[in-house]
């Protein structure tokens, strides 16, 4: 390896570090944050989840699509029900929430590295947005899961049809796993449901009318403007092309000359036989005389 490849290489790795160094201070500083200030007991939202812990309501399908307020979020409500259980703390599904914005992150970033080739130092918009404790209300509530989860998805989704070549039978299987899954994750999940599913394609080629007209003008000239645009809409009359008109005038001129001069021929050639006809018919002219005019 070259002096010069090796010192190349040095602003990449660089940035990698600081990048991916970022990404694990803001995991560590976003739990250090839950464990810090989140109540290992139920406030907010998470007092609905008082009654499963203990049992009292049972894990079935009626009580997991009953309304939390207004929302039915059934897979977010048996993911924190689940971890309360097991946790006995009402903070596991808040670690979880962070969690799952590290590994969205991380996924990110992994996926941004892949198709560039490197790690730039813009590339800490990704763990600044989703790991920043300005959410901290977002943090510190356990049924926030239900907009984290769907956020998540999305991404993930999104991520994989982003992907370079052609859509495998994999990814299209794990695409639309994460599609049907996210209308169980409440209003968050099914207005991204439409963004998940869609892809944008490209194609290069021409587009052509239908039908097209070849016009032309009457006589040649040299165009002198064209007033119009391709694809422009036109209407009847409207004027789409114009010769110089200095060069039509002059010949204009010329042909006007040549007919003055040609009806002034036949003018006299008129006067000139009305004149030996006369003659003839008075005896002056002689037939071949008249003949010839």
């Amino acid at each position: 390896m070259s002096a010069g490849t090796s010192s190349a290489r040095w602003p990449s790795r660089l940035s990698t570090a600081i990048v991916f160094g970022l990404w694990a201070l803001l995991v560590v500083h976003a739990i250090d944050f839950v464990v810090a200030y989140a109540s290992p007991i139920p406030l907010w939202d998470d007092l609905a989840l008082v009654r499963w812990v203990p049992g009292e309501l049972p894990i079935d399908l009626v009580n997991l699509w009953d309304q939390h307020n207004e929302h039915r979020i059934p897979l977010a409500k048996l993911i924190a029900i689940l971890l309360v259980r097991g946790a006995e703390d009402f903070r596991a599904p808040m670690l979880l929430s962070v969690l799952m914005l590290a590994t969205t992150a991380l996924v990110a970033l992994l996926a941004v590295r892949r198709r560039r080739g490197s790690t730039r130092l813009s590339d800490a918009i990704f763990p600044l947005v989703w790991l920043h404790t300005g959410h901290g209300a977002n943090l510190i509530m356990g049924f926030q899961i239900a907009l984290v989860l769907p956020m998540m998805l999305v991404t993930l989704a999104a991520l994989l049809l982003a992907r370079e070549g052609p859509l495998g039978s994999r990814r299209i299987a794990l695409v639309g796993a994460i599609a049907l899954t996210l209308p169980l994750n409440g209003g968050a999940g099914v207005h991204s449901f439409p963004a998940t599913i869609a892809r944008e394609r490209s194609f290069s080629g021409t587009a052509r009318a239908s039908v097209e007209s070849r016009i032309s003008f009457r006589v040649s000239g040299t165009l002198r403007s064209l007033p119009v645009e391709v694809g422009q809409v036109i209407q009847a009359r409207d004027v789409i092309g114009e010769l110089d008109r200095e060069d039509l005038q002059l010949s204009l001129d010329d042909a006007k000359a040549s007919l003055h001069q040609a009806e002034a021929e036949s003018r006299n050639a008129t006067s000139e036989l009305e004149r030996t006809r006369a003659g003839y018919e008075a005896g002056t002219e002689t037939i071949q005389i008249y003949e010839r005019a």
